[in-house]
């Protein structure tokens, strides 16, 4: 129930979302005790979308791609 939720629009990604649309922010989790990466965008209609992913599953991610990434450098 979104009613009970915390309210995140102190967090630093959300107030860059407000300012230019999108914002980023690495912290550790209270509730989940690990580094994450915080992302929001906000919509036309004013709302926010805010998603997390672990910091290690970001590198997990980039790694993935960075063959890639060296093909089209060369």
């Amino acid at each position: 129930d979104y009613k009970s939720m915390e309210n995140h629009i102190d967090r630093a990604e959300i107030i860059q979302a407000g300012i230019s649309g999108k914002g980023s922010d690495v912290r550790n989790s209270k509730t989940l005790g690990k580094k994450l990466v915080y992302s929001a965008v906000q919509t036309s209609s004013g709302y926010f979308i805010r998603a997390t992913k672990e910091v290690s599953g970001v590198f997990q991610s980039l790694k993935s791609i960075i063959p890639a990434m060296i093909l089209v450098i060369l």
